[in-house]
């Protein structure tokens, strides 16, 4: 099989094993190696040349480098195993430290929300609801009603969102494309974006007080069918975390660390302290290990 039917093979492959999001990364990483390193034939790349490639100067950090790496080598493994090429050039690459600077070193730092932190970002919501909705009242408004409710709708949605990821440890997109039918009496059923396991969490007050706060739309299938339109498009994507990032800017808690994935070590970090056994929380979590889950908690 030539080289372009094998990464084609690859893709359709990753496709199915991986989430969406991370099956675009995977293909755009293993289609910038092929076409950098301008390879022909998988038999023809030697470790050394890889080792060079995936430790050559740059910008990029640690974490990334080894990431790109670890699908380098899913994608030599996998041409390998089924008869593609007739070696693994891959297997005896790592990634090199000794020419990275302290910054490329460094690993992406995630905080937790403190509960006054927590308060004042709901309440700011709050405010501002109070506020669109003055506006929409006032008999001399400037803005159209469309405007309003549009405003009205996307505070809602980041209220629910927030209450959601900190009760439950959702993650952004499974929220995104949270169902109605998900949702039953006595617990939240999700069949997450990342991993796509079926996760069953219970509906604590908390939870069924945020799931009651879900605005209303005329879709009967999605939760949030507008932003689970801009999880969809690559071209929209990163629109919803900068719109967080926004949001805490103006509610003044914004600082290194923060963003909506902080919601999810959160949560863990809150089950933990209340006593919640590791492996219970790695089952609601829907993570693998329990390696993974303790990688959530912070002391």
């Amino acid at each position: 099989m030539n080289l372009k039917d094998t990464y084609k093979d690859w893709c359709e492959w990753v496709e199915i094993d991986k989430s969406p999001r991370t099956a675009d990364d995977y293909k755009g990483i293993i289609k910038h190696y092929l076409e950098s390193m301008e390879v022909k034939d998988l038999d023809d790349v030697t470790p050394k040349q890889l080792t060079l490639w995936v430790n050559k100067k740059g910008n990029t950090g640690l974490n990334r480098r080894r990431l790109v790496l670890r699908v380098i080598k899913s994608f030599h493994r996998y041409a390998h195993d089924l008869g593609f090429s007739s070696r693994n050039p891959s297997s005896v690459v790592r990634v090199k430290t000794d020419n990275l600077t302290h910054k490329q070193k460094e690993t992406k730092r995630v905080d937790v929300f403190t509960p006054d932190e927590y308060q004042q970002v709901i309440l700011h919501l709050d405010k501002q609801l109070m506020e669109l909705m003055a506006m929409q009242n006032a008999p001399s408004r400037t803005r159209s009603k469309r405007y309003m409710m549009d405003r009205m709708q996307v505070n809602r949605f980041w209220k629910c969102a927030i209450m959601l990821s900190y009760e439950t440890g959702l993650r952004l997109s499974d929220i995104c494309q949270l169902e109605w039918d998900c949702i039953g009496m006595e617990e939240l059923v999700v069949h997450t974006d990342k991993r796509d396991k079926r996760v069953a969490i219970p509906i604590w007050d908390e939870v069924l007080e945020a799931i009651m706060a879900i605005p209303p739309t005329d879709d009967k299938v999605y939760c949030f069918p507008k932003q689970r339109g801009q999880l969809l498009d690559p071209r929209k994507r990163t629109a919803l975390s900068k719109a967080f990032e926004y949001l805490l800017k103006q509610c003044d808690v914004h600082h290194a660390g923060l963003g909506f994935h902080s919601l999810r070590h959160t949560c863990f970090t809150r089950w933990k302290s209340k006593g919640m056994d590791i492996d219970h929380i790695q089952k609601l979590a829907g993570h693998s290990s329990s390696e993974t889950t303790e990688g959530y908690i912070h002391a």
